[in-house]
C-alpha cells in the first residue's frame, strides 16, 4: 500500500518514489496489486502545489496557472478546520476544489502504477450529512470517488488492450456494453 498522512515537501519526488516502489513490487510478483490511500485529511501545504491542466480539463474548466487552495476545500463556518492538527483539516467533499484535489491524487497514484484506491473515511468529508440531514446516500463523497474509479478503469483498460480495453472504457463512461 502507498499512502501519505501529511503533506510531502516535494510532490514530484514523492510520486517518483511511489512509482519506484510499485515497480519493485511488480518486479517481485506481477500478480500483486498495489493499493494507494487518499485519506480524509487536507493540509495547508497544498497551497504550494500547482493544479495541472489535465485536472481542469477533467472538470470541464479552462486551465489556469494557479495552485490548489486549502481554504477552498474547507467546510463553510469552520467545521472540522484544524481537526487533526493546526493546518490539517477534514475537507468538504461537496467543494469543487476538494473534488479536483482527490482526482489529482488518485490520478497521480494510478499513473505511478497503483491499481487500487482506498478513500479512508469518505463519510467524514461529506460532513456526516448522510447521517445528519444531508444526502441519504453520501452523494458528495461517492461522486468524487466515481470519477476516480472511472479514471482507474480507463487506465486498467488501456493496459489490457483490444476488445477488453473498449468494453472497460465503455463501462467507465456509462455506455451500454
Amino acid at each position: 500500500a502507498e499512502y501519505l498522512w501529511g503533506h510531502p515537501g516535494d510532490d514530484e519526488a514523492y510520486f517518483k518514489k511511489v512509482a519506484e516502489t510499485t515497480a519493485l513490487v511488480h518486479a517481485a510478483d506481477r500478480e500483486m496489486i498495489v493499493q494507494a490511500c487518499i485519506f480524509e485529511a487536507i493540509y495547508n501545504g497544498v497551497n504550494k502545489l500547482p493544479v495541472p491542466a489535465w485536472v481542469f480539463e477533467e472538470f470541464e474548466l479552462k486551465p489556469e496557472a494557479r495552485n490548489f487552495s486549502y481554504d477552498a476545500m474547507l467546510f463553510d463556518g469552520g467545521k472540522f478546520k484544524n481537526h487533526w492538527v493546526p493546518g490539517a483539516s477534514v475537507p468538504d467533499m461537496s467543494k469543487l476544489e476538494t473534488k479536483m484535489w482527490f482526482y489529482y491524487r488518485a490520478r497521480r497514484y494510478i499513473d505511478a502504477g497503483c491499481e487500487a484506491l482506498h478513500f479512508g473515511q469518505g463519510h467524514a468529508g461529506d460532513g456526516c450529512r448522510c447521517r445528519h440531514g444531508g444526502p441519504a446516500d453520501g452523494a458528495e463523497s461517492s461522486a468524487g470517488q466515481h470519477r476516480c474509479h472511472g479514471q482507474a478503469t480507463l487506465e486498467v483498460a488501456h493496459h489490457a488492450g483490444g476488445e477488453l480495453e473498449q468494453r472497460l472504457a465503455d463501462a467507465a463512461l456509462g455506455r451500454e456494453m
